[in-house]
């Protein structure tokens, strides 16, 4: 039986510094990926308090992220 896990990674509150959020995201994808693990772990952003340009930066760089 093939296991799965989900990966929540949640921001709060507005951060002046929005790369932050995205280095971070990009390091778990990194994991992921060089472990080969895409078919195995699904991840998704939970953000709270967050303006329209965050969300609209999220959505374009990561696509295939829900």
């Amino acid at each position: 039986m093939k296991k799965e896990l989900l990966i929540v990674y949640n921001m709060f509150g507005i951060q002046p510094n929005r790369q932050k959020y995205y280095d971070e995201i990009d390091k778990i994808l990194w994991h992921i990926k060089i472990n080969n693990l895409e078919n195995d772990i699904r991840i998704v952003i939970s953000a709270v308090l967050k303006d329209d340009i965050t969300i609209n930066e999220l959505k374009q760089k990561y696509p295939d992220v829900k």
